[in-house]
């Protein structure tokens, strides 16, 4: 069990860590009846403070999005990723995942031991600047190490990841409770619509 619940949060480690780092969850938050859409959101974005990462945002069904990160050092290293918006607690969230095909391919190389795991954000979007927020490690582990986190969840050892493991509604509840609890979220990082600028070549 500990061996499967290392490459769970691995893998979401290593799926997540380009846009900031909160808790991965074995479960969504988004359900289809709270799923959402903003016309505004597809598009390019980058991060307003820096120059390694492009967010390319597409529609691709109905309430459905690809998330897609070109990072400075160009299409060779490529993600694309699966992205839903909904509704939580009067908040728009975002929902990340890999892609189906994506998870497909890893869980053929290391079938029984892999499954989708989703990270979770919340946003605000004025005009061309997109605000987000995740929900703070510290202050799950804080809570987690008091025996208070009131949300399923397990930890590793010597890992400061949490690793959610509560269904589809506690984590709706959850987040709704916690909105504007101090110190529960980091933020805002800011986004800006358009290309990353590139670093000057030596």
């Amino acid at each position: 069990m500990k061996l499967r619940s290392a490459l769970l949060v691995t893998a979401a480690i290593a799926a997540f860590t380009f846009l900031g780092c909160s808790a991965p969850s074995v479960n969504p938050l988004v359900s289809d009846s709270i799923a959402t859409t903003d016309e505004g959101l597809s598009g390019t974005w980058h991060e307003a403070d820096s120059t390694d990462n492009t967010y390319v945002v597409t529609p691709v069904g109905d309430k459905q999005y690809r998330l897609t990160m070109i990072p400075e050092d160009g299409d060779a290293h490529v993600s694309a990723l699966a992205m839903r918006l909904a509704k939580v607690g009067g908040e728009t969230f975002v929902q990340i995942a890999v892609t189906q095909a994506a998870g497909n391919r890893v869980s053929e190389s290391a079938p029984g031991v892999v499954m989708p795991v989703y990270q979770f954000m919340k946003f605000e979007r004025a005009g061309d600047t997109l605000n987000v927020w995740f929900m703070s490690t510290g202050w799950l582990k804080e809570l987690s190490d008091k025996g208070v986190l009131e949300i399923a969840h397990t930890r590793l050892p010597d890992d400061p990841h949490i690793l959610l493991t509560a269904s589809t509604e506690d984590l709706q509840k959850f987040h709704t409770k916690h909105l504007k609890t101090e110190g529960a979220w980091d933020g805002p990082h800011a986004l800006v619509r358009g290309v990353a600028p590139r670093k000057p070549k030596p």
